[in-house]
């Protein structure tokens, strides 16, 4: 470093504060007088003596030993870029934590307050009896969990990766490192097996046994819906098991869901000629 003490380093950082307002002054005067003879020498007061005087390896501040300032600018490329993934996951997670009843709160508190209960009560009872865990016992217990919030399969990864901070100890551990691989597969294909999907607000959870798809399936659904007065009345289906209420294309545009375009192209429409006109009789 350039100062010897803490008294030399003070009378340091005043004269290079003092050049640093000596370059603003003359770039104000460049601006605002076009006096462009004078930018020269405003770069070098503002950027070049403030660097000679405060020259050295850069400085270490803080409470705690060792503690890294921020990121330089090649490590700063990548970590600007996990922000920007992990603060788009966060957006989705709390748009499907919105439909639920119980939950009113920003993204800001989903991450600061809710995330890491959730991660907890999402991943505990799912690893191994070694760790107090129940393993696949435990899978109900999680799915209930993301039920109540309205979250799906990938949302549970995303809080894993929302949640994940740098450092060691327990604090920084990952949370679903406990859980055995056959636990977490069965895990995927329970959710997978009961087709979670958020529309609006609601879970729904549909067999894909007698999933119908097309345009068929919105036929039955229109007419299951003008045939009954629009009930949800469980009846039995073909295997006697009793059937699961379906939700009408009609039901779901009310509440908002639009369905996306299929991409065939529709007929243009026809040009209606243009009429004659008579000719003058000679």
């Amino acid at each position: 470093y350039a100062a010897k003490n803490d008294v030399e380093r003070l009378h340091l950082l005043s004269a290079a504060a003092t050049s640093i307002s000596e370059g603003d002054v003359m770039n104000k005067s460049v601006r605002a007088k076009q006096n462009w003879g004078l930018m020269p020498y405003a770069n070098i007061v503002s950027s070049v003596m403030p660097a000679s005087t405060m020259r050295g390896s850069r400085e270490v501040f803080g409470l705690h030993p060792g503690e890294r300032n921020f990121n330089r600018f090649p490590s700063w490329l990548g970590k600007n870029s996990t922000h920007g993934k992990n603060k788009r996951l966060l957006q989705e997670v709390h748009s499907h934590a919105m439909t639920s009843e119980g939950f009113k709160a920003d993204a800001a508190s989903l991450r600061e307050y809710y995330l890491p209960l959730l991660k907890l009560l999402t991943t505990r009872p799912m690893k191994s009896a070694a760790l107090g865990g129940k393993e696949k016992e435990g899978i109900p217990e999680a799915m209930a969990t993301m039920d109540a919030y309205c979250l799906t399969r990938q949302d549970w990864e995303s809080i894993q990766d929302v949640t994940k901070l740098k450092g060691n100890g327990p604090l920084f551990a990952d949370a679903a490192l406990g859980i055995p691989t056959a636990v977490k597969s069965a895990f995927t294909r329970e959710c997978n097996d009961k087709g979670r999907v958020v529309h609006s607000g609601i879970l729904t959870q549909e067999a894909k046994r007698g999933r119908k798809r097309g345009a068929a399936a919105v036929a039955d659904d229109d007419d299951e819906e003008e045939g009954d007065g629009g009930s949800d009345g469980e009846g039995e289906g073909e295997d006697g098991l009793p059937k699961k209420p379906k939700i009408s294309a009609k039901r779901l545009a009310a509440i908002g869901f639009v369905a996306k375009d299929d991409g065939k192209k529709k007929p243009a429409a026809k040009k209606k000629a243009a009429p004659k006109k008579k000719k003058d009789a000679k």
